[in-house]
């Protein structure tokens, strides 16, 4: 399933599709998050923020776009809006009830 959802794609010296999911991409970015904050107590934070960072990405709508741009089709850069969707997932569950417009 992961596979479905790139969140980067680059072409190697081999001219070979080089895909990281976006599951591997979040890991990768809460592990190195984590590192850094640990020291100064916030890597389990840290580590939920990378884990969260791109879950915009997991749509069809993005799959398309970043496809369309790595095999170097015109796109517009932001067309497919996936920053706020961490935000908006955690306020879902948190935010008790109250009602936040993003």
């Amino acid at each position: 399933m992961s596979s479905n959802y790139p969140a980067h794609i680059r072409l190697n010296s081999n001219n070979r599709y080089v895909i990281q999911s976006v599951e591997d991409h979040c890991k990768s970015v809460a592990n190195i998050a984590k590192d850094i904050l640990s020291p100064v107590g916030y890597g389990n934070i840290a580590y939920l923020a990378g884990v969260l960072h791109d879950i915009g990405k997991f749509t069809p709508d993005f799959a398309n776009y970043i496809w369309k741009a790595a095999k170097g089709e015109t796109v517009k850069r932001g067309s497919v809006n996936h920053t706020f969707a961490a935000v908006k997932y955690v306020m879902s569950k948190y935010s008790y009830g109250k009602n936040y417009a993003l």
